[in-house]
């Protein structure tokens, strides 16, 4: 089969409207998305190109929908692939693009997807989300701290031997790991590796923020406490490899590792890209749907590119009118996919690529046969028959090549890329999303760029948690005493870079959440490359204690703790958060988290919003890791759930002004109150009769005068007592 003529004749899409679902898949061809025989065209270029020399052809990641996983599989394996079985609708496989057409032509394949290129979404945040409230701390005390609990982490850069994955005894919390972007290596509970992960800090910054024990360390301000939001979790991290299709990979393993464990888990995804962007219900996006399930939830970055203004849209009116999308030329590769709002399975425009002068404002459209002799161009539209839209995705790399061939060298340092959309339908509305930068208007031509409809692909996910960021802190001071911090940050505000969505249809609602995400400290692995400790904000030795700068600096051995800010700091600290809460009820499930967010999340004068209402940038609100325990003990409780995972202590309790707020994890008969001097007199005692788990009960001490006392709360399982000056 002549793939060239396949690809090529997509350049050009002058279809009538029709119903392009009815059309029967009867090819192989047929079966690819456009991201799949864009990776088979790079592969051919490269190949006629002679970039690989005599090298053996590399693999590529595809994720194909199914209805017989296993014969999929087997055939994949048959060739010398490897394959996942995902779900008993998805599998992934590695094969030469050049033999996915194989693949294809099985009956049991239904449709195939390229895998897109993913990203990283690069102390007071658990102040800011009431973890303080919730783990021990001056005004309160309880047991939640993730026991009994694992938190996965999909990511990369870890420093497994970080003292942030070891428990008070210095025991490593890491129950397994799975290095799957290191080839052929399997899962293992052995974390003594010889080669490290020296690219990034990303993935140990990220497993520190939802599972990091807490560390004390000194500073100007006085003693400070880090840690992650759930200490003494159980942790597992997978090492992703760069594409969707190790990452699904690596999240499905997850999964089996909690099964494998009888535990639940929340899981935690900082990375992400924009393919199929702005819409949960497409193909692909689906695919990730059955991962979530009662006890294991799916945490996932809103991403960061709400200034970078990636998105472009316009609304042709009447059938034969025409609009522009205008890209600027980056140096190596450039890049749009979008789609029409339209969800009726129709051809809605054409679409056609060209070239503007910038100087002249010339306009040159490129015919089919130029495209044709430019290996470096690729251009899809398709109908995706999840959302119903029509999609479409463009690249092109060397536009100079593109000039020479159309004859104008002289435009190769001052040409724009213009993709040409013409209505076929009255009223379509276009998208389109940049990957580098999208231009604004140029003469007659173009469109202004904005920052709405932008939400990473996994965020997307309906069954996900989508999270996004707000401030939490302004400055900071390193190691060696220097101030750093943000000039565009106000405590408490969504963050400036947070993508704000929302999804295109209206019917998903992401963000889902806000958490913390601008300079947030937690570990950081100091193996990577040109690691200065100088960037360090503290160092602790292995029993975590605190190391002293000028200690750190002559070579003592120490582990790193620093800052960064990101949806991808703020989607691990909802992660650990939500972890609090499955040990609180394990059996949450991930409509269950969404309704206690939607319950508890707080809104204030910088996050303004009503209770239980969706808001565009901040979803329900930020969230409240306190409100959180307590609605999950109750729905606990009304469900018949057994007892909390590890939390033998009765009470959570909180100060609040001249209050105490006495919070009941398990249901008991009965309860006491008791106030006492230091010197054993009780001034005050309250009687409380059956309580249940999940209700709360305030105890007022305004009447008492100025000194120290004692509370103390007694039931028939333990006594609670905890000192305050009134």
């Amino acid at each position: 089969m002549n793939m060239k003529k396949i690809i090529t004749s997509l350049f050009t899409l002058a279809l009538a409207a029709a119903p392009l679902c009815a059309q029967a898949q009867n090819r192989p061809a047929d079966k690819l998305d456009a991201t799949a025989r864009m990776a088979i065209r790079q592969q051919t270029a490269a190949q006629t190109n002679g970039l690989r020399g005599n090298a053996a052809t590399p693999t590529t990641g595809f994720i194909c929908t199914v209805t017989d996983a296993k014969a999929v599989r087997d055939a994949v394996v048959a060739k010398g692939g490897k394959a996942m079985i995902i779900s008993d609708q998805c599998v992934t496989v590695h094969l030469p693009a050049n033999q996915i057409l194989d693949i294809a032509g099985l009956d049991g394949v239904k449709k195939i997807y390229g895998s897109q290129e993913m990203r990283q979404f690069n102390d007071v945040s658990k102040v800011s989300t009431g973890v303080d409230k919730v783990q021990a701390g001056t005004d309160l005390d309880t047991p939640f701290k993730g026991a009994g609990v694992l938190v996965g982490v999909a990511d990369n850069g870890f420093q497994y031997n970080h003292v942030a994955f070891t428990d008070a005894t210095g025991k490593s919390r890491i129950v397994k790991v799975w290095r799957h972007n290191f080839e052929d290596e399997e899962p293992t509970a052995d974390i003594t590796f010889e080669d490290d992960e020296v690219g990034s800090s990303h993935g140990t910054h990220v497993a520190g923020i939802s599972a990091g024990r807490e560390v004390t360390y000194s500073s100007i301000s006085g003693k400070m406490n880090v840690g992650g939001m759930a200490p003494e979790s159980q942790v597992v991290l997978a090492t992703a490899g760069s594409t969707l299709t190790s990452l699904l990979e690596c999240m499905s393993w997850l999964k089996e590792v909690a099964k494998e464990q009888a535990m639940p888990m929340v899981v935690n995804i900082s990375l992400g890209s924009y393919g199929y962007p702005g819409h949960s219900r497409s193909d692909l996006i689906r695919v990730f749907e059955p991962l979530p399930e009662k006890g294991i939830i799916y945490c996932a970055a809103m991403g960061n590119e709400n200034e970078d203004r990636i998105h472009v849209m316009d609304t042709l009116k009447n059938v034969g009118d025409s609009k522009y999308f205008l890209m600027e030329v980056s140096s190596s590769y450039n890049s749009m996919l979008g789609a029409c709002e339209n969800e009726d399975s129709l051809q809605h425009y054409k679409i056609e690529v060209g070239l503007i002068n910038a100087e002249t404002h010339e306009i040159q459209l490129i015919p089919d046969s130029v495209m044709e002799q430019h290996n470096g161009i690729f251009f899809a539209s398709e109908i995706d028959s999840g959302s119903g839209q029509q999609i479409f995705l463009f690249s092109v790399t060397n536009v100079p090549k593109l000039c020479e061939l159309l004859g104008l060298s002289d435009w190769a340092e001052k040409s724009v890329i213009a993709l040409k959309f013409t209505a076929l339908t009255p009223n379509v509305v276009v998208h389109g999303w940049d990957d580098h930068d999208t231009m604004g208007r140029m003469g007659d031509y173009g469109v202004s760029p904005d920052d709405r409809f932008v939400c990473s692909n996994l965020a997307a996910v309906s069954n996900f948690i989508g999270v996004g960021s707000y401030d939490n802190k302004a400055t900071y001071k390193n190691m060696a005493g220097s101030t750093y911090g943000s000039s565009a940050s106000a405590p408490g505000q969504i963050s400036y870079y947070s993508s704000r969505g929302p999804l295109l249809g209206g019917k998903i609602d992401k963000p889902t959440v806000l958490a913390p995400g601008l300079l947030v400290c937690s570990s950081v692995n100091s193996r990577t490359i040109n690691y200065s400790s100088s960037s360090a904000v503290f160092a602790a030795d292995a029993n975590a204690r605190n190391v002293k700068y000028a200690d750190a600096e002559k070579g003592k051995a120490c582990f790193y703790y620093g800052m960064m800010s990101g949806t991808s700091m703020a989607s691990p600290a909802a992660a650990g958060i939500i972890a609090l809460w499955l040990q609180a009820n394990p059996e949450l499930t991930p409509e269950d988290v969404e309704h206690i967010i939607k319950q508890t999340a707080v809104h204030d004068d910088l996050v303004q919003g009503t209770q239980g209402e969706y808001q565009v940038g901040i979803g329900y609100g930020k969230i409240d890791a306190y409100a959180g325990i307590k609605k999950a003990l109750q729905m606990a409780e009304e469900t018949g759930v057994e007892q909390a995972l590890e939390a033998d202590q009765p009470v959570t309790l909180q100060k609040s002004g001249d209050a105490w707020r006495v919070l009941f994890n398990i249901t008991v008969p009965q309860a006491q109150v008791s106030v006492s001097t230091l010197g054993g007199a009780v001034v005050k005692t309250v009687n409380l009769g059956r309580q249940t788990r999940g209700s709360e009960q305030t105890v007022d001490l305004g009447g008492l005068q100025t000194g120290v006392y004692v509370v103390t709360i007694s039931t028939p399982q333990a006594a609670v007592s905890r000192k305050f000056v009134k």
